[in-house]
């Protein structure tokens, strides 16, 4: 089979095309034959040498995909070859075929097509440990998602206001900052200096911020919280270190989690598949949510979808189809 994998550390450039044996399905598992693959940060990270892998991973990126089963393993009972699933890997997505979990496999809404599917694991996947698993966000409480322009951002302000979470976001220019008000939000442009004002007397706090960037945002977020406030870090695009001022966590008990997705048990993850297919799947069905593509590329320019991804003007996610 045809794969992507990332034998250099110089990101995009040097990505390889390569022929692979087609893998085996272990008992809970099932093989897939990919028709999309969702890119993602990691990917990216990964090809430049700046992501710490679990050990043992296929040198393959790619870690959702959407497609067919083809074949199931032994104790597999809920899904049958021929059905059309998407799901997510801890590598190898970036690929004709790739094996995962059938517990991290979910039916595709009929009203959804390969490459649509391919852009909702990993962020639905994410928002369900953050949101649900770790930070118990409740019917009530208010959100911050920064970078909210990314397939995360996305995805999670639709889900959120879905489910009647009041919604706020940041973004990097005024046009991305008009498209995430029609998501629902309100937004504002990250980089206008009186951004965290305007958000305080927006929201009067949050309860839960969902962020990206690390760096100087963290004390910033901090200040925003209400009291028992939770701030989960899923990156640090600004930077690895932050100045924090304790006083702030103490008086109003807040709580920092970061989390990784790529590194969480198959426990927690198949918690995290079960509450997607209970609150997100119906969503998808009735069309509540609506995963964004900003561009779609023929599996043979991998390369090419990863540079795109590298440049961060995307609104919404972009994948590689098979179909193209």
């Amino acid at each position: 089979m045809r794969a992507w994998v990332s034998l250099d550390t110089g990101g995009p450039t040097k990505l390889e095309m390569v022929e692979l044996p087609k893998p085996e399905p272990q008992p809970h598992e099932v093989l897939i034959r990919v028709r999309s693959a969702g890119l993602n940060r990691v990917d990216l990270l990964q090809s430049l040498g700046k992501y710490t892998l679990p050990p043992n991973l296929s040198p393959i990126l790619g870690i959702e995909v959407s497609g067919i089963v083809e074949v199931c393993g032994e104790h597999v009972h809920d899904l049958v070859p021929g059905d059309r699933v998407m799901g997510l890997c801890s590598a190898g997505g970036y690929a004709e075929y790739v094996t995962l979990p059938a517990s991290h496999a979910l039916k595709i809404p009929g009203n959804l097509g390969f490459e649509l599917a391919a852009a909702i694991p990993e962020a639905a996947a994410t928002l369900g440990l953050n949101l649900f698993e770790q930070a118990d966000i409740q019917a009530h409480e208010s959100i911050l998602i920064h970078g909210g322009s990314g397939g995360i951002g996305t995805f999670g302000i639709q889900l959120c206001r879905a489910l009647g979470h009041k919604v706020y976001a940041t973004a990097g220019s005024e046009e991305k900052v008009e498209r995430l008000k029609s998501l629902g939000a309100v937004a504002f442009n990250y980089k206008d200096p009186d951004v965290y004002n305007k958000l305080m007397e927006a929201s009067q706090g949050m309860d839960v911020i969902l962020d990206v960037a690390g760096g100087k945002t963290t004390s910033e977020n901090l200040k925003l919280l209400k009291t028992d406030g939770r701030l989960q870090q899923i990156g640090y695009l600004q930077g690895k270190q932050s100045e924090i001022d304790w006083d702030v966590i103490m008086q109003k008990g807040l709580t920092i989690r970061g989390s990784r997705l790529r590194f969480a048990s198959c426990t927690v993850k198949d918690r995290i598949f079960i509450g997607i297919h209970q609150k997100v799947i119906p969503l998808l069905e009735k069309q509540k949510i609506v995963p964004i593509l900003n561009q779609v590329f023929s599996f043979g320019l991998g390369h090419e979808a990863l540079k795109e991804l590298a440049l961060g003007q995307h609104f919404g996610k972009i994948v590689l189809s098979f179909d193209r």
